[in-house]
């Protein structure tokens, strides 16, 4: 799942050079050669050493060089925009290493790391100078190097579990009735549940099934494609938490009117149920529940789509989906396929975080076959390899063949935190560092300089979200 929260020491200049010099990323620049720029969360470790990295060594001959529309890109966590310093180093080891596309996470917890008036600032900004504006100024360094930038949000994950929000305005505080509830009729904004922590709850989710809830995600990814001239959009959490969740209690209301029955009685009265109604009854209400939730996250899925290719045709839209189809489609009424084939998405970014390498390689195929005429970047799991390197190379190479056109790595905080780790990965699978475009001088627009009109392009490259 791309959010895993955590902070990435900053590494000095120093280091920096000394690292790239070591894994003779110098060499690789000298190659001249050059890839046409194209279109994840952080686990930020301990400021500590950590393991050592298996097969990381600048000696290693690299693999074949990729092709040039292949989509390179890191899921960036939000806790490394919180500083102009951290920003510049995401920029500067993504382009020393050949990457070419960031997914950058500017709404983690219903909170904006850009000037949002959907959204509170992030509560991590507290400190930053007041005229600071994360998304800008990333914006402006990352594409004057040649880097695409998609913003990433998270749609229904809105805060920690058991946490409490600082801002009054943030959505917990202002709209608690948008909360969605487990089939118990506990709210997933309940402190409670941070006592026994339900294995498949990450915190307070907004119910998808609330009309509300739907066009407040919608109003955050306009708000971003109006102010901003980022590359795309990126869903993340753009889900229920699992089949115990959805019960809001207005939601409920909606589901009985259409159907006559309460869908908790589906769960809390199950028996009584089937001796009134029957089980063939119950049996299709089940059926008719599950295609309720299944069609409120689609819908939010569509919104997004409309709304925001209205103001920019050309944008990507991209999602960070579970790349177990069954679980993703069953349990988290996250349909996926059916996203791709209506084109409400461009790109599905199959989350498939396992150190299972033909596991990793079966379940990015299936995507593959299920793609319509949409584009699938694989998501890899690069955190939980940070001490087996070879086998995050392996996986790569396998997914290339499997016949994605991109790859995108969770996540570059975990990543970064490893010296030497990301240039020996580029280095082991064909990255180059990418060219500063012609006559785009690194100094040449100022903090929020830039920004597009509704109507505005970037020009994102053929598109061919997290966290889920």
């Amino acid at each position: 799942m791309p959010d895993r929260p955590g902070r990435r020491p900053a590494k000095s200049p120093v280091q920096i050079f000394a690292g790239l010099t070591v894994l003779g990323m110098t060499a690789l620049a000298a190659l001249g050669l050059s890839f046409t720029s194209g279109g994840a969360i952080a686990l930020a470790q301990e400021e500590t050493a950590g393991p050592a990295v298996s097969g990381v060594t600048g000696s290693q001959t690299p693999a074949a060089a990729p092709k040039p529309q292949e989509i390179r890109a890191l899921w960036v966590v939000r806790t490394a925009l919180t500083s102009e310093y951290s920003i510049e180093q995401v920029v500067e080891d993504a382009v020393a290493n050949g990457f070419n596309t960031l997914i950058a996470q500017v709404s983690g917890r219903g909170d904006a790391y850009f000037k949002s008036e959907t959204m509170p600032p992030a509560e991590e900004l507290i400190w930053a100078p007041a005229d600071f504006d994360p998304l800008s100024y990333l914006l402006q360094l990352a594409h004057a190097r040649g880097l695409q930038v998609h913003a990433w949000l998270n749609d229904f994950f809105v805060y920690n579990l058991g946490g409490t929000p600082a801002w009054p305005q943030h959505v917990v505080n202002q709209h608690p009735d948008w909360i969605t509830y487990n089939y118990q009729g506990v709210s997933t904004a309940d402190p409670s549940l941070a006592v026994n922590r339900p294995g498949d709850l990450e915190g307070a989710y907004v119910d998808p099934g609330l009309p509300e809830v739907r066009e407040w995600v919608v109003s955050r990814f306009v708000e971003v494609v109006k102010k901003y001239p980022v590359d795309g959009i990126h869903h993340d959490f753009v889900r229920y938490p699992g089949r115990n969740y959805g019960y809001n209690p207005r939601v409920r209301e909606i589901f009985k009117e259409q159907y006559g029955v309460d869908p908790i009685d589906l769960r809390q009265r199950r028996t009584e149920l089937r001796e009134e109604l029957g089980a063939a009854k119950v049996g299709q209400l089940d059926v008719a529940w599950e295609k309720f939730r299944r069609s409120n996250v689609t819908e939010t899925v569509r919104m997004v789509h409309d709304a925001v290719k209205a103001i920019r045709p050309d944008i990507v839209i991209s999602a960070a989906v579970f790349a177990d189809i069954n679980q993703a489609v069953s349990d988290k009424a996250q349909d996926w396929p059916t996203w791709l084939k209506e084109g409400l998405i461009d790109v599905a970014v199959p989350m498939a975080y396992n150190t299972n390498s033909p596991l990793v390689e079966s379940q990015v195929r299936m995507a593959v076959a299920r793609k319509g005429q949409g584009q699938i970047w694989a998501g890899l799991g690069a955190y939980k390899m940070l001490g087996d390197l070879p086998r995050l190379v392996d996986q790569t190479e396998r997914v290339r063949r499997a016949g994605v056109t991109g790859i995108v790595y969770f996540d570059y905080g975990s990543m970064a935190n490893m010296p030497g780790y990301i240039a020996s990965l580029a280095n082991q699978v064909g990255f180059l560092p990418v060219p500063v475009p012609a006559g785009t001088p690194e100094d040449s627009k100022s903090p929020g300089e830039g920004q597009a009109e509704p109507g505005a392009s970037a020009s994102p490259p053929d598109p061919g979200n997290s966290g889920n």
